[in-house]
């Protein structure tokens, strides 16, 4: 590659020094991919190489630039990572660590994060607050917004880099997160010490431009943009590769969390939460309050505060390092807090209760792997990835049948009470059907969902396999899926302002110009656009609570998401068919009906081999816009017939006649008749419209590929409809009629763009 040297300026030289972007005398200034590789060049020079060396790959790696460092150089980086992976590191107390936010790549939810995308966002990430799971949706109604206690770190000086991660290699968004919530310090040394770098991942809660896209032969949700960050949290699964690549060596003296460590940590916190009480002291002391009796009482109640705060320091402490659910851990701050406003904790007392609510957790836990206490047969087990697994087995009963390998469950209830960790027995069907009614929004909450399943509730999760059922039922429809293949453009659309497509014309042919002759000026092309706006198209059915506490009521149920499916992929279907046939609009650019003699593009001849041959000469006989001399010739031949049931075999007969008919059909040499088999091979499809109710007419439209047909625009770029739920089971219909309602919507328009790429023939 050419190298393309520059000079620099010294106050540049200074910037790029202060910015990093060069090394502290100003040399070797890097602020993109071309002055890089002239670094790369020029580092035999330097007066010590070794400095330079690591800058330039610093710098590499902050552009995202790996592959224009050499091949030896790379291969000494990667090796030099692994021993950064792999060595046993000592005085390290869990305080900051290296970690891979985001992958590139595609993630288990089917999302596809392309490295350029992640490059862009890297400055994003930069301060980025870190929580302790993703809030849920009550989480946010309740509070509106994340607790102080749920915060644990926040993430500094991101960068997109190549990096060795158990044993291969990948690319993303790193980071160093410095750990602020100790016990999450704890779990992850421990976790880190048994060689489970696994143990906890991290998951981004943001907002995403996303568009549908082909990858590797499966369909995903291809991230064009991220932003805003809201934040970036620790999670148990996390869905896009975040995790832990290597801790940090700590730049204190090691610190070991034992009884003096321990006590040493409670006094400072005491003393802080006291500092007000202290000056209190100072105050009364000062005053010289003549009362002495006030003033012996100020005092009692002061060391009274300080028996109580040191002990619930003591209690926070200890149920924050205990492994149990938080229902529990609450129930023994309320116990144990009412105890110490009478008397101090015993440390043996403190820890004999936390043992025994750890094991009646354990016994609950076994009950919950058989609800019934007897044999499930079929039902899904708790265990590793279970959650996982209630999903697969709930979208199973919505099916019909197993789901990637999962027995399906039986009943609603019986799905019900294994998502709440309930028993079967006890489940109260009014508060069953009450939690249907989460709020749920497909084009919010599904990706969402699928990010980190462990913050959904029950109702966002049944919502959102009715929208699976829905969208697999809507894009596995043969028949109403063929409206793409008259399509030829498709459009996101972002409001529901006019749309407009404008065509262009072309030039006439080129003058021949004579020698030393001047060349003449060209006509400019004219244009002509055509409108379009966008339309709501929706519906809403209803849940009853009958419905969906009765046994038998999931079959019911099913219908919701398989009807609203085909009813949506019909209307779509019906809408560009009938642009195409029956509907006959009056194009924009000339007000004339798309198919009119004064288009060229109407006729009366019967579907056959003539009436085919009659029909492709007159299409390519057409004329490009504004260029009488274009002719559109094999541009605009038949692609596609389009005809009613009732001439199906006819016109499949002639795109593609059998041999017995050829040679029961064959002419002599002499005769001017069409071989029977003159359109066979030539790629001519034939679609049916069944909604059609002449019998004799049909049409012909050339191919989409090659020529201007039909504009389609979805809303935001979304082309399969969406699923919307009430979010308050205890308001509207919920409330008054003790069901929960359902709504589908797609959004779209479109217009012809072109008569010319269209042919009618209307039959008495």
């Amino acid at each position: 590659m050419e190298l393309q040297e520059r000079e620099f300026s010294a106050e540049q030289r200074k910037e790029f020094s202060e910015k990093g972007w060069a090394l502290p005398d100003g040399s070797f200034p890097i602020e993109n991919e071309s002055d890089l590789r002239n670094a790369v060049q020029a580092v035999g020079r330097a007066s010590d190489q070794a400095t330079a060396k690591r800058h330039i790959i610093k710098r590499a790696r902050a552009l995202g630039a790996l592959d224009a460092l050499p091949e030896d150089w790379r291969e000494q980086m990667q090796e030099s990572e692994r021993l950064n992976l792999i060595e046993a590191v000592q005085g390290s107390d869990g305080r900051e660590w290296d970690v891979l936010i985001v992958e590139a790549g595609l993630s288990k939810n089917g999302n596809y994060y392309p490295p350029e995308t992640l490059r862009a966002a890297v400055p994003l990430f930069e301060g980025v607050v870190a929580y302790a799971d993703h809030a849920t949706e009550a989480d946010l109604r309740q509070r509106k917004g994340r607790s102080v206690r749920d915060k644990v770190g926040i993430f500094r000086n991101p960068e997109y880099a190549q990096m060795q991660l158990r044993g291969r290699t990948t690319e993303g968004i790193k980071a160093r997160f410095k750990v602020l919530a100790p016990w999450l310090r704890e779990q992850m040394l421990e976790a880190y010490n048994a060689n489970e770098p696994d143990f906890v991942g991290f998951s981004i809660d943001a907002g995403a431009k996303v568009h549908a896209r082909e990858y590797n032969g499966q369909k995903v949700s291809w991230v064009d943009a991220l932003g805003p960050i809201g934040s970036t949290d620790v999670v148990d699964r996390p869905s896009a590769g975040g995790t832990v690549i290597r801790l940090v060596e700590s730049q204190q003296e090691e610190m070991e969390m034992d009884e003096q460590a321990m006590g040493t940590l409670v006094e400072e916190k005491i003393r802080a939460a006291l500092e007000p009480v202290a000056t209190r002291i100072q105050e009364i002391v000062t005053a010289k309050v003549d009362a002495n009796a006030e003033v012996l009482q100020q005092i009692t109640s002061i060391k009274e505060s300080l028996r109580v705060a040191e002990g619930k320091v003591r209690l926070t402490e200890a149920l924050t390092t205990a492994s149990m659910s938080d229902l529990s851990k609450g129930r023994l701050r309320q116990l144990w807090g009412e105890t110490l406003l009478r008397r101090d904790i015993q440390e043996a007392e403190l820890q004999a209760s936390i043992k025994e609510a750890q094991e009646f957790e354990a016994a609950l836990a076994q009950q919950f792997a058989n609800p019934t206490g007897v044999s499930m047969g079929r039902g899904v087990q708790v265990g590793p990835g279970s959650q996982e697994k209630y999903v697969l087995g709930l979208r199973g009963l919505l099916s019909g049948q197993d789901e990637e390998g999962v027995p399906r469950f039986r009943t609603l209830k019986e799905a019900y009470a294994r998502f709440t960790r309930q028993d079967y027995l006890d489940v109260d069907p009014l508060q069953m059907f009450y939690d249907f009614g989460a709020r749920y929004d497909s084009g919010i909450h599904h990706k969402k969902i699928q990010e980190s399943l462990t913050t959904a509730s029950w109702g966002e999760i049944f919502a959102d396999n009715l929208y699976v059922m829905m969208i697999r039922q809507y894009q596995n429809d043969p028949q109403y899926n063929q409206w793409r293949e008259v399509v030829s453009d498709i459009e996101d659309v972002p409001d529901f302002q006019t749309r407009h497509w404008a065509r262009v014309g072309g030039y006439a042919d080129l003058a021949t110009v004579a020698e030393q002759a001047t060349y003449p000026n060209l006509t400019s092309p004219t244009d002509e656009e055509i409108t379009y706006v966008i339309a709501k198209r929706g519906g809403l059915d209803d849940a009853t609570l009958e419905m969906m506490t009765y046994e038998r009521g999931v079959q019911k149920l099913r219908a919701i998401p398989n009807g609203m499916a085909r009813s949506a992929a019909r209307t779509l279907y019906k809408f560009v068919m009938n642009l195409i046939t029956t509907d006959n609009p009056n194009m924009d650019y000339d007000s004339v009906a798309l198919y009119n003699s004064a288009h060229g593009n109407t006729g009366t001849t019967a579907l056959s081999l003539n009436g085919v041959d009659i029909t492709q000469r007159a299409m390519r006989d057409q004329t490009a816009y504004n260029e009488s001399s274009e002719i559109l010739g094999s541009r605009n031949v038949i692609h596609i017939l389009i005809v009613p049931n009732e001439l199906e075999l006819r016109a499949k007969r002639i795109v593609d006649p059998s041999d017995a008919y050829f040679h029961q059909n064959a002419d002599a040499d002499t005769s001017t008749a069409i071989d029977p088999q003159a359109f066979k091979g030539r790629g001519i499809k034939v679609l049916v419209y069944d909604q059609l109710t002449d019998a004799t007419d049909w049409w012909a439209m050339a191919d989409p590929k090659l020529v201007p047909t039909v504009v389609m625009g979805f809303w935001r770029g979304q082309q399969e409809p969406e699923l919307f739920i009430q979010d308050n089971p205890l308001v509207g219909s919920a409330f008054t009629a003790d069901k929960v309602t359902y709504k589908v919507r797609h959004v779209y328009g479109g217009d012809i763009q072109e008569h010319r790429s269209y042919y009618r023939q209307v039959v008495a």
